[in-house]
């Protein structure tokens, strides 16, 4: 519940910052759509991970099911860790339209599924919209300065 507390007061805290960003308030700049499922796909997956692993260690019933918990959660916790780290970039590169931001998230997503191979296969549709949104944000920050430019012309 306290992970969910933290994603929304991050998307708060980048809302009010776009809103805030160079006095454009009556236009709408555009955004990368992969990039935002993605970010979506990768904060659900963190959500999923935690609270997954929280409850493995603490609903265990005996001694030898706590043991194998924690190990197992020790296994997964830098998988856990840079699914988080890159979910929060991910995040920020859409929402900023920054592609350092969404190239970074990108290759964390790489990272985490190497880290643990098994739940590779949960990442997969994370990295290939990242990288497509990482590649279509160069575009669409053309765009964006070509708009501004000729706005204050």
């Amino acid at each position: 519940m306290g992970m969910l507390i933290a994603y929304r007061f991050l998307f708060l805290f980048i809302y009010n910052r776009l809103c805030q960003e160079r006095g454009h308030f009556n236009m709408r700049k555009k955004k990368s759509t992969a990039l935002l499922i993605s970010a979506i796909i990768g904060i659900g997956y963190s959500i999923y991970l935690v609270a997954y692993f929280a409850g493995v260690i603490g609903g265990s019933g005996n001694e030898a099911e706590a043991i194998g918990g924690s190990i197992a959660t020790a296994l997964v916790t830098p998988h856990m860790i840079c699914v988080i780290i890159a979910a929060i970039f991910n995040t920020l590169g859409w929402a900023n339209n920054k592609r350092g931001f969404a190239l970074v998230g990108a290759i964390l997503y790489c990272v985490a599924a190497a880290l643990f191979v098994l739940y590779a296969m949960f990442l997969i549709p994370s990295i290939i919209l990242s990288f497509v949104g990482f590649a279509n944000l160069k575009k669409i920050n053309a765009m964006d300065d070509q708009i501004i430019v000729g706005a204050g012309s």
